[in-house]
């Protein structure tokens, strides 16, 4: 999940090895969104972090989206927008609040970060462009449009083996490239993050990409490293009518009434502070 300088979005996990075989799935059995669904994570530097698949709907570009919230350090926080349906699973957007800061994005298209049927060895390209808000203390707020441009391919399948255990789990590089003008101020963010997601599991396994080309002043800078995240315990309720037909219903009365459904705030994330920081 995941990404791109927001998405930074650190998701999930782990530690792999294992054999590549030709398969096929869905993006609805790779990354269920059901219920209340929670994975925990840890990292090769021994952060934690939890990510939460939030009751109701948030809004982005018209579109009712399911919010995926991280809770953890810096480098895992934030509040994604996410949908999971016949167009596949994809990112509609991200808002962050870090260091006294609050941003949001929002991308148009949104990236696919996998089709809804998707094979080893298919690649699936986004590109377009994000709306950039922003607010920090003692500057002026921040409005920018930056270009975005991604790749997400299905590399393979592998064995791997976090924390929570021994998965077949299905290997995406996901190649993002993110950059824009900020207050006279360009920035250029570009990097490829490997996630593996497990069957009916989700996510459990993530290495980010080390900021690459930044050319704009981040709180604090970090430096740049290279971290697996690996799942440690996950929640995913087995799916049922009830809850679907649940879900389908309450999308319809958000459509109907635009309601905007009360969240939590979220405390952080891992680049886009990068838009958002002094610069």
């Amino acid at each position: 999940m995941t990404l791109i300088a927001l998405w930074a979005v650190a998701m999930l996990l782990g530690v792999s090895s294992g054999a590549a075989s030709a398969a096929s799935f869905t993006s609805a059995e790779l990354f269920p969104f059901q219920g209340d669904n929670s994975w925990s994570f840890e990292s090769s530097d021994f952060d934690l972090g939890t990510l939460t698949l939030l009751p109701g709907f948030e809004f982005v570009n018209g579109v009712p989206t399911r919010v995926i919230h991280s809770t953890g350090p810096v480098i895992l926080g934030a509040d994604e927008f996410f949908t999971n349906d016949q167009s596949g699973l994809r990112l509609h957007g991200a808002g962050i609040e870090i260091f006294g800061c609050a941003g949001r994005i929002e991308l148009s298209p949104p990236i696919v970060l996998m089709p809804a049927a998707v094979s080893t060895g298919q690649a699936t390209p986004t590109t377009g462009t994000g709306n950039v808000s922003a607010t920090c203390p003692g500057h002026a707020p921040i409005a920018a449009v930056v270009d975005f441009q991604t790749n997400a391919t299905l590399v393979s399948v592998e064995s791997i083996s976090v924390p929570a255990g021994n998965f077949d789990a299905a290997k995406f590089d996901l190649f993002i490239r993110l950059a824009g003008t900020v207050n006279g101020n360009s920035f250029l963010i570009e990097g490829t993050e490997s996630q593996w997601y497990a069957p009916g599991v989700g996510p459990v396994k993530i290495i980010p990409p080390p900021v690459a080309n930044l050319n704009v002043n981040i709180i604090p800078p970090p430096p740049p490293r290279f971290t697996t995240w690996q799942l440690t315990q996950y929640y995913v309720p087995e799916p049922s009518t009830a809850a679907s037909t649940g879900a389908a219903l309450l999308a319809i009365l958000a459509l109907a009434r635009r309601v905007r459904w009360p969240r939590r705030v979220t405390p952080g994330a891992r680049q886009l502070v990068a838009i958002i920081s002094e610069t």
